[in-house]
């Protein structure tokens, strides 16, 4: 008696039973004796163990710290970079305005807008009460005003920022990176 034969395909590899499913359907058999594809058990976990979660933390961590005091310390340039460059537009502004306004009639110490550097307060008259009203005065990068205020025993003013600190550096005669020299005008009884 001929019984059909069928193995128990439970207990066959991937191959065997691709051999005995290809059997049945009248294709060959393949020689190959191992397993072509190895399914990984499925698993609940799944995704990054805790070691690479850390080292992706830390490592995000360290590049974002990177970035950041880059861009502070350009912050801090861009900031120091604008004072200076309105420093330079005032005492040009300040310069034509003395040709109307004789420099005899200004008291010796003058505010831009914005919060007075210290040890200033907010009693010191303003650039805006002595010059034409279409004059632009900013504040300083750090809300503060510039200063204009004339040199002891001397015919020249100086323009001042106050700087990060907040506070007027003292006088003398060497300028610091946040400060200018301004000149009045020659006026033409003078220069005779």
């Amino acid at each position: 008696m001929w019984h059909n034969h069928r193995p128990d395909l439970t207990s066959l590899s991937s191959a065997e039973m691709l051999n005995e499913k290809g059997h049945e359907f009248g294709l060959p058999q393949s020689p190959l004796r191992f397993p072509l594809f190895v399914p990984r058990p499925l698993s609940s976990r799944s995704g990054l163990t805790t070691a690479e979660l850390v080292w992706t933390i830390g490592l995000l961590i360290a590049v974002t710290a990177l970035i950041l005091g880059t861009t502070q310390h350009d912050l801090k340039q861009a900031k120091l970079r604008r004072a200076s460059a309105a420093l330079d537009y005032l005492v040009g502004v300040i310069h034509l305005e003395l040709k109307n306004t004789p420099p005899a009639s200004l008291p010796t110490l003058l505010l831009g807008p914005g919060a007075p550097p210290l040890p200033l307060t907010d009693a010191e008259e303003r650039l805006s009460q002595f010059f034409s009203r279409d004059c632009f005065f900013p504040e300083d990068p750090w809300g503060r005003a510039y200063v204009l205020q004339k040199v002891a025993g001397a015919n020249r003013w100086q323009v001042i920022c106050a700087g990060p600190s907040g506070h007027l550096p003292q006088q003398s005669d060497s300028l610091s990176a946040l400060q200018r020299e301004l000149l009045p005008p020659v006026s033409a009884n003078s220069a005779r």
